[in-house]
């Protein structure tokens, strides 16, 4: 089930079991991705490595990372280049694989913020669609930080 939330994204109140959050396949990192990878320097270096050994490839797919083993992280690559360049389909591709691995490896929920409508120039209503229509009928929860709040 999705919910559209708002808040600290961080702070994790509703106790995700995962994080997902948008990355380039360039390696090149900002936004939320500058936070995420100061806190998990290691999921920085796999990173890294994976945007050097296939780039464009990795366009619409989802890197799976577990910090420990009861909190996963997941870099989706929802554009190509960094910038206004986020793609709908990507993000759509991404959360398909995000819902298949939630499924697969009893991942009960998942938060990710506002993915590709920020730096990624993308409408926000148009990425919520995409999120409802992938999540509507998920197992787990999904919450969906539609507007930052610092708390």
């Amino acid at each position: 089930m999705i919910h559209f939330v708002s808040g600290d994204i961080f702070k994790n109140r509703f106790n995700a079991k995962s994080f997902g959050h948008g990355v380039n396949t360039t390696g090149v990192i900002g936004g939320i991705a500058t936070q995420v990878f100061e806190k998990y320097p290691k999921l920085k270096k796999q990173y890294l490595l994976m945007c050097k050994e296939a780039g464009a490839i990795l366009g619409g797919r989802v890197q799976l990372y577990w910090h420990s083993p009861d909190f996963a992280i997941f870099n989706m690559f929802t554009q190509i280049n960094p910038g206004p360049n986020a793609r709908l389909d990507f993000i759509e591709n991404c959360c398909l694989d995000c819902l298949m691995a939630m499924n697969c490896l009893e991942i009960t929920s998942l938060a990710v913020p506002a993915i590709g409508a920020g730096i990624g120039g993308l409408d926000l209503e148009d990425v919520k669609a995409v999120f409802s229509k992938v999540f509507k009928d998920s197992k787990g929860d999904v919450y969906f930080y539609e507007k930052y709040e610092h708390e």
